[in-house]
């Protein structure tokens, strides 16, 4: 992905002109306090390995030449097809972050660090990358399911807690696996299934009415996770 993207730097520079560029998606940008610049970058980068994901990939020059002429026809619309997603994953965010400026600092404090780790790591420039397009494509439900939860914090913080109580366990085991073993989520197909579960979970718990695109419970969060397991005791670092 990196040998083609140098070989067309004209393409990613056209996407980089064309991607957020209106006044509303400025001032998105700014309201979620999300790098415009970093994201497309990743997205641009992300874009290409997702089209390479599945492909085998070349051992000659000729192979690779035919390759790439077929990913460059590909990669503007593939790119441009997510923008909208993202845009609105932007928009939200930026919901999110005016909301909560209007509570006390000092009210909901678990809730905050939640969202503020869970968008922290939808946007890092790692996940935008690597994310499969199936699961970018998504984003913005995602991101319309933490603006709901905030805008519903008032009313129902208790009950915020108690989902919030049965989201922490499956967070943790995840972050303590990722320390003990990094880039576990790129490596293992199984934890990355779990990553994007925990996504759905969240949805489930905080804005049941925006649906999951895959049936998720506590229960099949602990299933999967002992197939991630099993993955990390059969490639050992």
């Amino acid at each position: 992905a990196q040998l083609i993207h140098r070989s067309d730097l004209k393409t990613a520079k056209y996407l980089k002109k064309q991607l957020f560029r209106d006044n509303a998606s400025m001032l998105a940008f700014a309201g979620a306090q999300i790098d415009r610049d970093v994201l497309i970058d990743a997205l641009v980068v992300g874009g290409l390995w997702q089209l390479l994901d599945g492909e085998v990939l070349p051992r000659d020059e000729m192979t690779f030449k035919v390759l790439e002429r077929r990913l460059l026809g590909e990669w503007v619309p593939h790119v441009m097809n997510l923008a909208p997603q993202i845009e609105s994953a932007i928009h939200s965010v930026a919901d999110t972050r005016k909301v909560l400026s209007k509570y006390d600092s000092k009210l909901f404090l678990g809730a905050r660090d939640d969202i503020e780790r869970q968008i922290g790591a939808l946007f890092s420039e790692e996940t935008l990358a690597e994310t499969p397009h199936n699961w970018l494509s998504q984003y913005g439900r995602f991101c319309k399911a933490i603006a709901h939860r905030v805008a519903r914090l008032a009313a129902q913080g208790s009950k915020d807690d108690k989902s919030l109580g049965m989201l922490q366990p499956q967070c943790q085991r995840l972050r303590e696996a990722e320390d003990r073993y990094p880039n576990l989520c790129a490596l293992s197909p199984p934890a990355s299934q779990f990553r994007w579960m925990l996504e759905e979970f969240r949805v489930s718990l905080f804005a049941q009415q925006l649906g999951t695109k895959l049936p998720v419970s506590a229960k099949r969060l602990d299933q999967q996770w002992q197939a991630v397991e099993a993955w990390m005791t059969e490639n050992p670092r």
